[in-house]
């Protein structure tokens, strides 16, 4: 027997909205509105989620304390839909408002810590998932999101212990082997980090970033024909990605081929224009040819695409020894 189709239900459910102002403050009142949210359009989106708070505040103080988790868990449900409209601060304090029902909730503070991400606050974010851990020492995603502020502060030690934190937990976990690669690159351990990209290849054979990752720690320590053909296979599952033609070409420029080098990254550049990815290669086959004035204006164009990612990378990157000391390298490193 074949029951009503998605539509079909849907539609019987569109006058059962029409009744939701009309009930009772209270738990029904809350669901209705938040499932009226749920199908609603987006210029009614925020108000729909306001008058749910509303409802879900006069629920928490008639039952609280009796039923805390209950209670929490109502702006719990608020602040994943608010951060899934990106409106940050107030799904923070829907967060906020829930850990002060129930304060030991570790999926709260992890929740809370989230959104202190987005919104920049990396200090305030990194107490929230030390709370979280506090309360539940195997929380793989809270020693992993950790990871990620301290990289973001740049405590690089520090975070890739926590990544092996979480690496300990669920060892199978790609997100987690890919922010240890690319911290082990920053902390310049090559081989490390070779023996990491080999357990996530084993895992997952055609991971492009992996392959790629694999392929840059190879050139730096000297084995170019290895580095070539892992970007050369990236290349050739995804063509169309400038990202793996640039480093492609940084790879060349290590190998001292600088007219395939910068071929390659006029490829990356020809593929999106508008991509860091191109200008950064070029500065990179530039800063490796000691010509510093167009390594710094190509790097220029590359930060004024991306400033977060190549600022960081350029930071660490060996690419740009020859060029650290000047001042205007120093200066695109500033900001």
């Amino acid at each position: 027997m074949i029951g009503p189709s998605k539509e079909e239900i849907e539609a019987a459910l569109q006058p059962c909205f029409s009744q939701v102002d009309f009930l009772e403050d209270g738990l029904g009142k809350y669901t209705g509105l938040l499932s009226k949210f749920l199908r609603s359009q987006p210029n009614q989106q925020v108000y729909l989620l306001q008058r749910a708070a509303e409802q879900a505040e006069k629920i928490a103080n008639d039952s609280y304390p009796s039923y805390p988790e209950f209670s929490s868990s109502l702006f719990l449900n608020l602040g994943d839909q608010q951060d899934n409209l990106d409106n940050y601060e107030e799904a923070l304090v829907s967060y906020s408002r829930a850990l002060i029902i129930q304060d030991d909730n570790p999926i709260i503070y992890y929740c809370q810590g989230n959104i202190l991400v987005k919104l920049g606050r990396h200090e305030e974010a990194l107490t929230s998932y030390d709370k979280a851990l506090q309360i539940k020492d195997d929380y793989c995603d809270a020693w992993n999101n950790r990871g990620s502020v301290l990289v973001e502060l740049e405590y690089y030690q520090e975070a890739l212990a926590s990544f092996y934190k979480a690496l300990a937990i669920k060892d199978d976990d790609l997100n987690v082997l890919k922010n240890i690669i690319v911290t082990l690159i920053t902390l310049h351990s090559y081989k490390e980090g070779i023996t990491i990209c080999n357990k996530l290849l084993n895992i997952q054979p055609n991971a492009l970033e992996i392959l790629n990752n694999k392929g840059l720690i190879l050139s730096l320590l000297g084995c170019y024909d290895e580095a070539l053909a892992n970007l050369n296979e990236a290349i050739k599952l995804q063509p169309e990605y400038p990202l793996w033609w640039a480093n492609q070409g940084i790879v060349l420029a290590r190998a001292g081929r600088y007219q395939d080098s910068l071929a390659s990254c006029e490829k990356a550049l020809k593929l999106q224009a508008n991509d860091e990815s191109g200008y950064y290669g070029k500065a990179c086959y530039f800063a490796l040819q000691n010509d510093v004035d167009l390594a710094i204006e190509n790097l220029q164009q590359a930060i004024n695409l991306n400033p977060r990612r190549c600022r960081r990378e350029a930071k660490f990157n060996p690419d740009f020894d020859s060029i650290r000391d000047d001042a205007r390298f120093q200066a695109l490193l500033q900001g």
